[in-house]
């Protein structure tokens, strides 16, 4: 919903509502399934807001939980994704070592 909006009515309009899911997805308390399918939703969402500290902490939830669920799949996606959000943060070197570690498991998987 809060996609369609941002689309009909613009970022203004959606804002509380992508605010909202990124608060969501924030949270140790998201379950595994839903964390896992939506939690990349989430991430779009704390860029739509220019929220980069919200991107990576949703990113750092989606690691965390493709990790724990032994999701290789999702797990290189999410990687490189930190990745991304840690080098806007300005933390090159641990941007380098997720980007690593995407590669790594890309070459296991």
């Amino acid at each position: 919903m809060a996609f369609a909006l941002l689309v009909t009515d613009g970022r203004a309009a959606a804002a509380s509502m992508l605010e909202r899911a990124v608060c969501a997805f924030r949270s140790d308390a998201i379950r595994m399934e839903k964390g896992l399918q939506w939690s990349s939703l989430a991430a779009t969402a704390a860029v739509v807001l220019w929220d980069v500290e919200g991107w990576n902490d949703v990113i750092q939830v989606q690691v965390e939980l493709a990790r724990d669920a032994g999701a290789l799949g999702p797990l290189p996606l999410a990687l490189n994704a930190q990745a991304m959000a840690l080098t806007l943060c300005g933390d090159l070197a641990a941007a380098a070592s997720a980007n690593a570690g995407s590669i790594a498991r890309r070459l296991i998987g």
